[in-house]
């Protein structure tokens, strides 16, 4: 529409633009009067879609509120997930090394720990959730855990459960020898 708005640098929007242009993936804005704020119109030309649209949250928690006008502290995480806010998520809380809830790991395995998390922020483990790491796929136990053998370098860890949003994360298993990017 060519309106103008002026966001802090702090904010959800801001901080959401430059890690969209920095991973070279294209988002649309439009100003949304009834808020008056930016909202994202698509990601990846993935647009909203009747109930459907994209929505963030703040470490797990939905925010009923425009990105705009929410700015993030140090250390804050944003996820961006297209469907109905009223989704709970999933959580990888750690890949662990040594102790998984309730056994030992062996030498040359890590546990991943997945927690599905409600749009209030409620955490509990997220049982039954199918997990993929580099081309290994496992289920959680009842703890939300589930134990994989390592594999060099750096793998994605993605945590999928049906009627929640998905959750992915680099895993670098140190000490083998393939190279691990440094952050």
């Amino acid at each position: 529409t060519g309106q103008k708005v002026k966001i802090s640098q702090k904010s959800v929007a801001a901080q959401s633009l430059a890690a969209f242009k920095e991973a070279k993936v294209g988002v649309k804005w439009t100003y949304f009067p009834a808020f008056h704020a930016p909202y994202i119109a698509s990601i990846a030309g993935i647009p909203g879609k009747g109930a459907n649209g994209w929505y963030f949250r703040v470490n797990g928690i939905a925010i009923p509120q425009a990105a705009g006008a929410v700015n993030l502290g140090l250390g804050d995480r944003v996820v961006w997930a297209w469907g109905q806010e009223k989704q709970s998520a999933l959580d990888i809380v750690s890949p662990s090394y040594g102790i998984a809830p309730g056994a030992p790991i062996a030498p040359g395995q890590f546990a991943a720990v997945i927690q599905q998390v409600t749009t209030k922020g409620v955490r509990s483990p997220a049982a039954g959730a199918t997990v993929t790491y580099g081309a290994a796929t496992g289920t959680t136990d009842a703890t939300g855990t589930v134990v994989f053998d390592t594999q060099p370098g750096e793998q994605v860890l993605r945590a999928t459960k049906a009627g929640m949003v998905a959750a992915t994360k680099q895993v670098c298993t140190q000490g083998t020898s393939a190279a691990c990017p440094i952050p």
